[in-house]
């Protein structure tokens, strides 16, 4: 027979088996919810790092009302480019601060060469572009826009797309493509561009109806057509402003060779006749004219009917004009940029323009 000490140690041995069975049943359930625990602690504190590294402000510092207002406005948006930003404080690659501005200036020893160090070695690190698109306060200094442009050709970067606003009481964002452009250095380099250049005798063709309409707008002064115009040649345009003015200065380069006079000398006289008596006060020619300018207020530049436009339409509406302009480095940037896109606004042929660097002040 069983004794009772037998069924109480086979009831202890079922017992700490049921145990044992038990805890390691827990342990099976328990080891993939732990593990799945673990695993989704850990992806989410990877995850969080993630997205704390690829955070980045993508919002505006310079807004709407703070972009230049342009009549050449119907650019697209550009993709795949390098996205500069500049307020009066700060200048932003790609959202990211690159350099601390003075006023909109860069501080001493920020630019080398007229390209700005910093931003330079900032698109060199990142991936290889072709364009760029700008967006700049109105007040940053016509300097620095010439310096960060100069620095994108540097970087080989040559389609340049502007961040502009319409003209009109209900102003919308816009891009303007800055047409076939080069910079020049300080003094009086002529600049060197591509093509036929459109002909001075055009112009002349034109005067008349380029100073009406000059005369129709808000004007400084409008040079009307002379009684004596020189003939032959190149048209050359520089686009000059300084405070509330705007000029634009239609003149006559590399002219013809002049005809060799056919009088003069003793070669066409008969022998033995004496030359004619050269008048003791002869008669003051007037030198033909070479140049046209025409100064317009600058608010004509950002006007919905503008008189700039206007004059410049008869010009270079149709033909490619090149232009060379001009003005002092504490101009505002917002000035060169409007005056631009007034003078060759929607529908116009687009200009070859070389951007002359502002002396230093």
């Amino acid at each position: 027979m069983e004794t009772a000490t037998g069924k109480r140690s086979a009831r202890a041995s079922r017992l700490a088996r049921l145990v044992l069975w038990s805890a390691a049943m827990e342990r099976r359930a328990l080891g993939p919810v732990l593990l799945s625990v673990l695993l989704s602690v850990g992806g989410l504190s990877g995850c969080g790092e993630d997205e704390a590294e690829s955070e980045v402000d993508t919002t505006d510092h310079v807004g709407l009302y703070e972009i230049p207002i342009s009549r050449s406005n119907q650019a697209t948006e550009p993709r795949d480019a390098v996205r500069i930003e500049i307020s009066p404080t700060e200048m932003r690659l790609n959202y990211e601060p690159v350099l601390e501005l003075e006023r909109g200036l860069a501080p001493d020893g920020a630019v080398n060469d007229h390209v700005i160090t910093a931003l330079r070695e900032a698109i060199g690190s990142g991936a290889a572009r072709s364009r760029a698109a700008l967006r700049i306060h109105t007040n940053v200094p016509y300097l620095t826009l010439a310096q960060t442009m100069n620095t994108l050709r540097d970087a080989g970067l040559r389609e340049l797309f502007i961040a502009v606003r319409t003209p009109g009481e209900t102003p919308q964002e816009a891009w303007m493509q800055m047409p076939h452009w080069q910079i020049l250095p300080p003094g009086d380099e002529p600049a060197t561009f591509e093509g036929r250049a459109p002909r001075w005798d055009e112009f002349v063709a034109v005067w008349r109806d380029v100073y009406d309409r000059c005369r129709a707008g808000d004007y400084v002064d409008c040079d009307g057509p002379y009684s004596i115009t020189a003939e032959g040649g190149e048209l050359d345009i520089e686009m000059w402003t300084r405070a509330r003015a705007m000029k634009v200065t239609f003149r006559q380069i590399n002219p013809p060779e002049p005809e060799p006079s056919g009088g003069g000398g003793g070669g066409g006289l008969i022998e033995g006749v004496a030359a004619a008596p050269v008048a003791a006060n002869p008669e003051e020619e007037e030198d033909p004219a070479t140049a046209g300018a025409f100064t317009m207020q600058h608010m004509e530049s950002v006007a919905e009917d503008s008189h700039i436009s206007s004059f410049m339409e008869p010009v270079c509406a149709d033909t490619q004009c090149r232009v060379t302009f001009v003005t002092d480095a504490t101009t505002a940037s917002m000035r060169v940029i409007s005056f631009v896109g007034a003078a060759f606004p929607n529908g116009s042929e687009t200009p070859q323009i070389a951007f002359r660097m502002p002396v230093m002040q």
